[in-house]
């Protein structure tokens, strides 16, 4: 029976668990210097000009070096994350990396065909910024349906 820091790491759910590691794990990269941030972030020259394919995927799992900032980061996509995963996308773990997947595709697609300059934001708040679950505008709505005063 796990204890500790493993039974907390297996009640995170899969895909969560799994995004979760991996930005662990490139953050350390970065700490211990077997990598740069600019190998990491996605710039279209760079990942098909130059044949670098992995900044298309490690974007999404480098949220800045181990800080307080970076803690903050990880313990809000983790709350966020579980909660859609948990909830929302409950015993649908293929739909929920599905949601994932297509989100980074659009991320990474639309900037080279907008007009507009690029704004700068980091690609994991990007992305978690489209995966927040919306805050209730109207609070006599709930669920779709009005609530009716007797």
């Amino acid at each position: 029976m796990p204890v500790g820091i493993e039974a907390w790491i297996t009640q995170i759910p899969p895909v969560t668990r799994a995004w979760l590691l991996l930005s662990i794990a490139t953050s350390v990269a970065v700490q211990c210097q077997l990598v740069t941030p600019l190998q990491l972030y996605f710039s279209f020259k760079a990942a098909f000009t130059n044949a670098q394919p992995w900044r298309a995927l490690t974007t999404f799992f480098y949220f800045g070096s181990i800080s307080l900032d970076f803690v903050f980061h990880l313990f809000f996509f983790m709350r966020y994350s579980r909660m859609l995963e948990e909830s929302s996308f409950a015993n649908r773990r293929a739909d929920y990396f599905w949601l994932l997947l297509l989100s980074a595709l659009m991320l990474l697609v639309s900037p080279p065909l907008s007009p507009f300059p690029p704004t700068y934001v980091p690609v994991p708040q990007a992305l978690l910024a489209k995966l927040q679950p919306n805050r209730r505008v109207e609070p006599d709505v709930e669920e779709g349906r009005e609530r009716r005063s007797s």
